[in-house]
């Protein structure tokens, strides 16, 4: 279904471009109100369009390459992607990781993607001038003896109610007027396909998210050869 329907958006999206185009060169009230109604549909249509590839990415079957990357380069990525919701907002970042963070094996990809989901949900419920804080800390004697890895996401907005929290992680539970409840539950299962675990919390100054990855996974994948090697 999700392919089915991405392929008449895209048909869409090309007529609704051109639409676009040919009223961007008139000055009459009509041209403008159809440059305008063209920008409304595309913005619509690239809602659309997200909505089918958070589809995919949550049924798709895994086919994911584990790489060789440092802790602060994806999150690094990260802030970048979301750049333009940070400055919207006018959010402070704060920062903070261990000194001592190791370079780590994993689905790099999926972890960002899973890093940018909590990240743009901390954004949407932080206040204006709010903040948003990012910390990561490598414990190297739990997780059955071999390490963790634990990166933490937190932003100063309302805290979450006891029902939410139950269900934050359920596919398709949002509170939002416009969501679709993917992101987190994409997240989610990101974490435990790395034999992680996640979990949200209530904090003193707001939410917070705290991502757990064990290192023996990584070290798994390094002695069967089932990641391509990276530089870090």
């Amino acid at each position: 279904m999700a392919h089915a329907i991405r392929n008449p958006l895209a048909s869409l999206r090309g007529l609704t471009q051109l639409l676009e185009e040919s009223a961007a060169g008139k000055s009459d009230p009509d041209g403008v109100e159809a440059q305008r109604f063209a920008g409304v549909m595309l913005k619509e249509i690239d809602r659309l369009n997200t909505v089918v590839s958070r589809l995919l990415n949550f049924s798709a079957p895994s086919r994911d390459e584990w790489k060789r990357s440092r802790v602060a380069e994806v999150i690094q990525r990260s802030l970048e992607l979301a750049g333009h919701q940070l400055r919207r907002k006018n959010l402070e970042v704060r920062v903070a990781l261990a000194d001592d963070l190791p370079p780590v094996v994993w689905c790099e990809d999926k972890i960002l993607q899973a890093m940018l989901n909590i990240l743009i949900n901390g954004v949407e419920a932080a206040p204006e001038d709010g903040r948003i804080t990012i910390g990561a800390a490598w414990y190297p004697h739990s997780g059955g003896g071999h390490g963790e890895l634990e990166i933490a996401l937190s932003n100063n907005g309302p805290a979450l109610t006891a029902e939410q929290l139950r269900q934050i992680f359920l596919p398709y539970y949002t509170t939002k007027e416009s969501g679709v409840g993917l992101g987190l539950a994409i997240t989610q299962q990101i974490i435990l396909s790395h034999g992680g675990r996640i979990t949200a919390e209530n904090t003193r100054e707001g939410v917070r998210f705290r991502a757990v990855i064990p290192a023996r996974l990584w070290m798994e994948c390094w002695r069967r050869r089932a990641w391509s090697p990276r530089r870090s």
